[in-house]
């Protein structure tokens, strides 16, 4: 979803990571969340129907996540001051049964057995010895006197972790203005030796009324963390994952943790110790949230001007190393690999609001705005390897004698200008009207295709409000409501209409002893591209009984996605394979929801709820005239169904 932070649109690093289109960065994808401390929350809305995203554009195409920050209050006074330290402790429960050192033996055996060669192991007991080899390398029949030591990796790498959060907030309010500062530190531990993440925020909330028409807000919010073995997967060099070579790896050493020599077998498997102590996987992180807004009253009534500019800054370093005792680095005598991100988005909005009722009758609620959004991304990758001391690791990249991967900057930038309006009508508090629409205009098209305009309606009646509905005694509140509204989607990289060039993967020397990078085309030029379109209709209820305890609602939604835009296989001989299109297609996207919540008490200092929630939903893929080439689109006619029973239970101590 996208994520709205005091008006503020947030990036998520995987749009950061795939700003580029292209190519490997070597960053994971993290939650747009990532760097906003749960405790300065102070209220989330979600929005996912076709109206109320369509005034956020493409980017809430998969809904709307608005947060709002805390501020002081009046009932804070001149200042209150808050503090807080949790502790936790984390601990695997359950791992996976896998065979002990004496099963893996026979196993061994037995498989070698079958193949029609000599055994391997010798078994007495508890104890597993090893038959040794000949100086040509063939099997002996002369076993070793020392027992082989037997390991169970999951019991011998897991740990406990122990993680502690500490901070303190202080918070007041007059009849001008008010404030809120926070700070925390939390400092998170895995489950094995080398996984940490420290991370530390700040954040400051003001607001000021500098007379009865104009007002002030400002937010400023910094985010600064390191981690070292925290990053999901393996994005550049990979291998499989820790998990799975702690449970594949062989439990039979010969020589203990001391013989680097069997730190890795030949399956591309690397010992997990190797993993801890000779494998560095470090990210730093810093990160600034910040925003303007001066709003101004108008002697209208109801009449108001916002203007608001606001942006979210990262930047981003992460390193690994791979020792000689990993699969990677013994295969290249050390690794060295090195990416960094570089991120700045903002925004610049002007609104202009009005918000009035008209005697009993009639409320209106109109918007309308002019917003540019801005995204300026670049992200480098740089590998090095055969080493010429591995002992420092990440300390010294200069060691490295060979560069597998020459210093790749990637940018990405990107432009959206937006004109757009929404007006809601109320009447007598029982019927509502939305419309809103939005002119788009994104850089990444060509002039002639750079703009759409996307409208969306919307209409809720408020049956409850009825007089004869009243009468009938059952519901305590019933809704209905219906949307239709379009949406635009610019889904591809910057300049993906322009041809763009990268580098080969293979390297080529020269009679000099140099290197020569050879340049190749990346992408097929395509200046007919335009906006990706989604129609969607959606209609629901809902309802409540008893004073709302038991509420719950039922949608029904179809969205079809037109234009596609997609990769397609090039005609051949062609320079490149594939080319960004807009295909005569459609995907239809059909489903049902349902949530009923219960609560089971309600007292002044407890609350006890249930809900059961419950959706179906069906893809199709039509295909008009064959557009899709064949093998570029699967997973046709998909459908999924999911029910999920949830309970909560608060207490709180006045």
């Amino acid at each position: 979803p996208l994520y709205v932070v005091d008006g503020v649109i947030i990036s998520s690093a995987g749009e950061d990571v795939n700003a580029v289109g292209t190519g490997n960065t070597g960053q994971d994808p993290q939650s747009g969340l990532n760097g906003i401390n749960p405790r300065d929350i102070e209220r989330i809305e979600i929005l996912k129907d076709a109206s109320a995203t369509a005034i956020y554009g493409s980017r809430g195409a998969n809904g709307v996540v608005l947060i709002t920050t805390k501020s002081g209050s009046k009932e804070d006074g001149k200042g209150k001051f808050n503090t807080y330290f949790t502790t936790s402790i984390t601990e695997i429960t359950k791992t996976y049964d896998m065979l002990d050192g004496v099963g893996y033996a026979n196993y061994s055996n037995a498989a070698r057995l079958q193949a029609g060669e000599s055994p391997r192991y010798r078994i007495d007991g508890d104890n597993v010895y090893s038959f040794l080899t000949n100086p040509d390398g063939t099997p002996s029949d002369v076993v070793d006197n020392t027992p082989n030591q037997l390991y169970d990796w999951q019991d011998f790498i897991y740990q406990q972790g122990v993680s502690s959060n500490l901070g303190v907030t202080f918070s007041g309010a007059s009849d001008a203005g008010d404030y809120y500062l926070s700070a925390g530190f939390n400092d998170m531990n895995g489950l094995i030796e080398n996984a940490s993440f420290k991370t530390t925020d700040l954040r400051l909330n003001l607001n000021y009324d500098i007379n009865e028409k104009l007002r002030v807000e400002a937010r400023f919010a910094t985010f600064f963390s390191e981690s070292d073995f925290a990053e999901g997967g393996d994005l550049i060099g990979g291998d499989q994952s820790f998990v799975q070579q702690t449970v594949t790896y062989n439990p039979i050493r010969a020589n203990g943790l001391e013989d680097i020599s069997d730190f890795f077998d030949g399956n591309a498997l690397s010992n997990p110790i190797s993993w801890i102590d000779d494998f560095t996987d470090e990210s730093k992180e810093n990160r600034v949230i910040a925003s303007l807004a001066l709003k101004y009253k108008f002697n209208v009534p109801g009449l108001q001007y916002e203007f608001r500019v606001g942006g979210n800054l990262r930047d981003k370093d992460r390193t690994r190393f791979y020792g000689l005792t990993t699969w990677q680095g013994a295969n290249a005598n050390g690794l060295y690999q090195q990416m960094k991100l570089n991120a700045l988005t903002y925004q610049v909005n002007n609104f202009l609001r009005y918000n009035r009722n008209i005697n009993r009758n009639h409320r209106v609620n109109a918007t309308l705005g002019v917003t540019y959004d801005v995204r300026d991304v670049s992200n480098s990758t740089y590998a090095v390897q055969d080493f010429v001391t591995a002992q420092l690791g990440t300390d010294q990249p200069f060691l490295g004698q060979v560069i597998s991967s020459p210093l790749l900057l990637r940018a990405a930038d990107q432009q959206l200008f937006s004109v757009l309006g929404r007006v809601n009508y109320t009447f007598k508090n029982k019927y509502v009207l939305t419309a809103s629409f939005r002119r788009d205009g994104v850089s990444k098209f060509s002039e002639n295709n750079r703009y759409g305009f996307f409208p969306s309606f919307a209409f809720a009646w408020r049956a409850g409000s009825e007089k004869f509905i009243q009468n009938l005694d059952l519901f305590s509140s019933l809704k209905f409501r219906a949307g239709w509204g379009q949406i635009g989607n610019h889904g591809i990289g910057p300049y993906g209409t322009l041809p763009n060039y990268g580098a080969s993967s293979s390297l080529y020397g020269t009679p000099t002893n140099g290197t020569t990078v050879p340049i190749v085309l990346s992408n097929i030029a395509n200046p007919d591209l335009t906006w990706e379109t989604t129609e969607q209709l959606n209609v629901g209820i809902d309802f409540g009984f008893a004073n709302d305890r038991l509420n719950g609602s039922v949608d029904v939604y179809r969205k079809e996605t037109r234009d596609l835009l997609l990769s397609v296989e090039a005609a051949q001989p062609s320079p490149q394979p594939f080319f960004f299109q807009n295909l005569d297609a459609m995907v239809l996207n059909q489903g049902v929801e349902f949530s009923l919540n219960y609560d089971i008490l309600q007292g002044e200092d407890f609350f006890w709820t249930a809900g059961f929630n419950m959706a179906y939903n069906k893809n199709e893929i039509q295909d008009f005239e064959g557009a899709i080439p064949a093998g570029t689109i699967r997973g046709a006619g998909l459908t999924n169904a999911f029910a999920k029973f949830s309970m909560s239970a608060v207490f709180s101590y006045p």
